[in-house]
């Protein structure tokens, strides 16, 4: 007999959050005492995600958690044990919620030079935190407006050869949805945190403003994430000996592994759901980087217009090929689409 899959997305949120608080506490109180325990609990972190059902809207679920568990919460235990990371400051472990906060959210807190937590005091805990849940407010609507109109475009004969998954314009407007949710992902706690009083680092800066590969990966695109390789991956193999370019091109291969895990979770009952795509999407970033570099330096060409347009036309040419394929093929665009839009259609909205 199968067991029962939680298939409600509100309901997958919950077991999500409360089976991170677990995690957290088992960390906190356990871990840290003895790192033995690591191993039963990186183990709890991969069997998270298989209790929600990925056939129905708690997929959305499932891909969260396998993203804020699965993988963040991982790749900070691992940073932990090398000795890096928010969980190896001593001031991280004094609290429930600032130990869940650095080892769930997709976040990261603002430290000092002493390693302290930076605090935010008086009308700017206010203006920060507000302004985080502005910017959320803003993603949202304006997501909500996006998936509406490639919902109803791709309804429409006449216009679902124009914008469509696979062309140029629906290609386009599914990685501003990428942008979007991503994003508008971290906005949200990073205003609940500043509004605690602590100070929260940018998690996006501007990433459709970047002047190279290098540029986009290292200092725009979901900096939480770039830190969290940093301290989990490439560091541990810098301490190796390993150079830098070698040490940089494994942790985009592991960025890698742990996306076609994502996908893997949110779409584990299709066959051939696994075809490598976003580990090979994650590995040409970091060669085509390297390569950047080269020509940048030998043409002495930083920060030119060349490279700019060769950075946007890479990551597009490269999104399109090997990104957003395996996605489209698991049909987890269309049950994100349901699964954010029956909030406002529940509120009698026209969505």
């Amino acid at each position: 007999m199968k067991p029962q899959l939680i298939a409600d997305p509100l309901a997958g949120l919950g077991f999500s959050v409360l089976a991170s608080v677990m995690a957290s506490e088992f960390c906190r109180h356990v871990v840290t005492k003895n790192k033995i325990y690591a191993v039963p609990l990186l183990l709890f972190h991969a069997l998270v995600p298989l209790a929600l059902d990925d056939k129905t809207e708690a997929a959305v679920c499932c891909v969260l958690s396998s993203t804020l568990l699965t993988w963040w919460g991982t790749a900070r235990v691992i940073a932990f044990l090398s000795g890096n990371g928010p969980l190896a400051f001593r001031s991280t472990s004094q609290s429930l919620l600032l130990f869940w906060a650095s080892y769930f959210l997709p976040i990261n807190l603002r430290r000092g030079s002493n390693h302290e937590l930076v605090k935010l005091k008086g009308s700017e805990r206010y203006n920060k935190g507000f302004t985080f849940l502005a910017r959320f407010l803003y993603k949202l609507l304006l997501l909500l407006l996006l998936l509406h109109l490639l919902e109803r475009c791709e309804a429409l004969t006449q216009l679902s050869p124009a914008c469509s998954k696979g062309t140029l314009l629906g290609d386009l407007s599914w990685s501003m949805v990428v942008l979007l949710t991503a994003s508008g992902l971290m906005d949200f706690p990073a205003g609940l945190v500043c509004l605690l009083g602590w100070d929260v680092e940018e998690h996006f800066a501007a990433p459709l403003l970047s002047s190279s590969l290098r540029d986009f990966w290292g200092h725009r695109w979901n900096m939480t994430a770039a830190r969290l390789l940093k301290h989990g991956c490439f560091l541990p193999l810098k301490r190796l000996s390993l150079s830098n370019s070698v040490a940089a091109v494994v942790t985009f291969a592991v960025s890698g592994v742990f996306h076609e895990a994502i996908l893997w979770y949110g779409s584990r009952s299709m066959q051939g759901c696994l075809r490598g795509y976003w580990a090979m999407f994650f590995l040409l970033q970091a060669l085509a980087s390297k390569v950047e570099l080269v020509v940048e330096r030998r043409f002495r060409l930083k920060s030119s217009m060349l490279i700019r347009l060769w950075a946007i036309f890479f990551l597009l040419s490269s999104t399109r090929l090997l990104f957003l394929p395996p996605a489209y093929s698991t049909g987890l665009p269309s049950l994100a689409t349901s699964a954010l839009l029956s909030g406002p259609r529940y509120l009698g909205l026209n969505f």
